[in-house]
């Protein structure tokens, strides 16, 4: 009975299409003819070592359809235990796990040459801080080596290392991203800004398994932003407290509308900024002997050029003479968006 069917389950009739009894049949009776040489070539090695084995095998079924099995083979012996008389077989379909996981790979080995290609740092570390991977541009700015199983949170400057703990713990299935900045450190203990962008990984029952970081050194830009903000507030000391009267119009078209005034210019208006922002230049200066401080402004707007005269007005009903700056200021684009007027009363 070498090689024939001694007894199969249902489930084995299911796999292959079978609708008769295979008791006593072949492999090449009842299967495939390439299934049927691949079971029989691995029957025989059982039989031959006595050995057993368990293996991934790909096979075809009777409805041409191409399945992944799991196979563990055993030799089944005599009763004096010496010889082997049939080999027996017990397998699992796994094939719905092995296309998720070529799915996975696939898309994981996607990700990786993605990541691979970018410029921007990135990584990922476990529940316990431990990273698991992380980019050639991560690597050659930490200067990090995995072997070592570093640690996120050692990467972080020790001023913001507990703040990115307590925020990395409050990640959840419900608010699985957060962008925050941080300081960290290079190898070489320079002290930099990154801005980061968390993703929480969680599993089936929504604990957290690991955590997805990418981030962008933004140092410059932190300190750009601080000079701007102290040369504006230097700015805004010498607008706000200065005795000259500071106004800011914005080019709309032909018009220029107030966007700002400092107090000495409220004061010699004698009117409020909400009283005045927003006002067309003529509605501000809308007398006849005023018109050739209108004309300055437009010439300062069609030459380009800086303005300076002594003019004579009438301010809050005094007659009052200035010494008068009129400055146009290109945007971002290079055009004309503000016209600022500086005066002082001479």
């Amino acid at each position: 009975n070498m090689g024939r069917y001694l007894l199969v389950n249902k489930a084995f009739k299911t796999t292959f299409g079978i609708d008769q009894d295979p008791t006593g049949k072949t492999d090449r009776e009842l299967l495939p003819e390439s299934t049927a040489i691949q079971f029989r070539d691995a029957d025989l090695k059982v039989f031959i070592t006595r050995a057993s084995s368990k293996v991934e095998e790909t096979i075809e079924t009777s409805h041409k359809k191409t399945i992944v099995l799991l196979s563990s083979r055993f030799p089944i012996m005599d009763a004096a235990g010496r010889n082997p008389v049939a080999v027996g077989t017990i397998s699992i379909d796994i094939t719905l796990q092995v296309e998720a996981q070529r799915r996975l790979e696939k898309s994981e080995n996607l990700y990786r040459a993605i990541a691979e290609d970018q410029a921007v740092l990135v990584c990922r570390h476990n529940s316990s801080g431990e990273l698991t991977y992380a980019n050639e541009t991560f690597n050659r700015y930490f200067g990090v080596d995995l072997k070592k199983h570093p640690r996120f949170l050692q990467l972080m400057s020790s001023r913001d290392r507990e703040g990115v703990q307590n925020q990395l713990r409050g990640l959840t299935v419900q608010q699985p991203i957060l962008q925050a900045e941080h300081r960290v450190l290079r190898w070489h203990d320079e002290e930099r800004w990154v801005r980061w962008i968390h993703k929480g990984i969680f599993s089936a029952t929504d604990e957290l398994t690991e955590i997805q970081s990418v981030g962008f050194d933004v140092t410059e830009y932190r300190n750009r932003t601080e000079e701007l903000q102290q040369k504006e507030a230097v700015f805004a000391g010498i607008f706000n407290n200065t005795s000259d009267f500071i106004t800011l119009f914005r080019v709309a078209g032909e018009d220029l509308i107030l966007e700002s005034l400092n107090r000495s210019a409220e004061r010699a208006l004698n009117l409020g900024a909400s009283q005045l922002v927003g006002k067309r230049l003529e509605e501000i200066f809308p007398s006849e002997e005023n018109a050739a401080i209108v004309s300055r402004y437009k010439k300062a707007l069609t030459s380009r050029k800086p303005q300076v005269f002594e003019e004579d007005s009438s301010v809050g009903g005094l007659s009052r003479q200035f010494l008068t700056t009129i400055v146009p200021i290109p945007g971002m684009t290079g055009q004309l968006e503000w016209v600022a007027a500086l005066s002082r009363d001479i």
